[in-house]
């Protein structure tokens, strides 16, 4: 019989992960505005193409060094005082790049504000934790959708404001509208969300933090320890996901303004038809990954991707590139839930903190025209820092010499990836 997709089957749509879906709208609006545009910043302030990969490198450097401490914040002391606090902090650290007058204090902002990502895995647990357990793969979905739907213009708006101001004065008002945005939907997260855990009831002191620290940077390796065979195929393909979305994330645009010849408003036209495809797709992507194989999901969604982006580097016109980022966005509309409900279902409430610190929420997406930059996110965790450092400091040197490389290395970690999850991933 067929399921009725009415009402009560989105009843999950309350309390925290209603909080969270409209806050996140909030958030992306403005991030989608700016962070197309955020190479071209670094190279308006007198950055290279490999600065641009020292930049990411070091929010990345700083999130391997919090992220164990977070983990194990998030699930001895609660989720929601982490998120409110450092997510406060995360909205300062854009004062820097307000007021920047030259690439490396976008540098030192940037490290900052991977110091105080410790929010991202209470972000992935506090989610988990709210969402009904046969509902996860629809509500990961709409937590994506309705956020990408409320900033489908947002690109476009970016691109246009670019184009009409110029680079640097264009960057500074957009940074100045998330530095905004971040400080409101942090409020907003802390007056209004609920926890998901008990605390373990011991505060934070000044003479605990050693035995804090001993335990949260110890207990890496238990929580790596325990992980399931499956979700250690899954974390193998995250790294190579990682590593390859790192060295050619920040060069999409660089590739496709000087090489190609298109305009940062038709740049932002590709952000928006992104946005567009992953919000129509957002509620089938999330259904199908609660009634199907989510297996079967994560090989479609990666060998969907392998000759859109193989051909970026062939492409000559607007039109072609279009074609290519719709594919590379739908692809990605059923990887993600079909990803993050595999996380989620094969990590237990108490320990989702510290796994998602390890390994992220089980975010899998391909970069492409207006879909990312690469370099990390809030999907990052952990074990994936490592390999977006290399793929950073690597992918400046990569695109100097040659920027046709960049996508051949990233068809080539899609063709692995893919065959990783035929061989050896399974359903939870």
């Amino acid at each position: 019989m067929r399921r009725n997709l009415g009402v009560k089957n989105f009843e999950f749509m309350k309390g925290n992960v209603l909080v969270l879906t409209l806050t996140r709208a909030i958030q992306m609006f403005s991030m989608r505005m700016t962070m197309p545009f955020f190479s071209l910043f670094i190279i308006a302030l007198g950055g290279q193409a490999t600065d641009i990969g020292y930049v990411r490198t070091l929010r990345t450097f700083a999130a391997l060094l919090i992220f164990p401490l977070a983990g194990y914040i998030t699930d001895r002391h609660g989720r929601v005082k982490v998120i409110a606090v450092s997510g406060f902090m995360s909205a300062l650290t854009f004062l820097f790049f307000i007021f920047a007058t030259d690439w490396t204090h976008i540098a030192l902002g940037t490290f900052l504000q991977g110091l105080v990502m410790v929010h991202l895995p209470a972000l992935g647990a506090i989610m988990a934790d709210s969402l009904p357990p046969r509902q996860r793969g629809i509500g990961f979905a709409l937590s994506m959708a309705i956020p990408t739907t409320f900033s489908i213009f947002s690109p476009y708006i970016g691109g246009y404001i670019v184009d009409r101001y110029g680079v640097v004065m264009a960057m500074r008002w957009l940074f100045a509208s998330m530095l905004v945005l971040r400080m409101f939907s942090s409020t907003v997260r802390f007056k209004f969300l609920e926890e998901t855990v008990e605390s373990s009831g011991s505060s934070i002191s000044l003479s605990s933090i050693p035995q804090i620290i001993k335990e949260a940077y110890g207990g890496v390796i238990d929580s790596l320890r325990w992980m399931p065979r499956n979700l250690w195929f899954l974390a193998i393909i995250m790294m190579l996901t990682s590593v390859s979305n790192a060295m050619v994330g920040p060069f999409w645009i660089l590739y496709g303004l000087d090489v190609i010849g298109l305009s940062a408003t038709q740049w932002g036209l590709l952000g928006l038809a992104a946005a567009v495809t992953s919000s129509a797709l957002g509620i089938p992507a999330g259904l199908m990954a609660d009634r199907v194989s989510k297996r079967k999901i994560l090989i479609a969604g990666l060998a969907a991707t392998l000759i859109p982006v193989w051909f970026f580097i062939y492409a000559r016109t607007f039109w072609e590139v279009l074609a290519l980022t719709l594919v590379i966005s739908a692809a990605n509309a059923f990887l993600m839930p079909a990803c993050q409900t595999i996380v989620a279902e094969s990590v237990p409430r108490e320990m989702r903190g510290r796994i998602m610190s390890a390994i992220g929420r089980g975010i899998i997406m391909v970069t492409g025209p207006g879909v990312g930059g690469g370099g990390g996110g809030p999907g990052m965790g952990f074990v994936l820092t490592v390999p977006i450092i290399i793929g950073s400091l690597v992918g400046g040197y990569i695109y100097s010499v040659n920027p046709t490389f960049s996508w051949t290395l990233l068809t080539g970690a899609l063709v692995l990836s893919t065959a990783i999850s035929i061989a050896f991933v399974k359903d939870p």
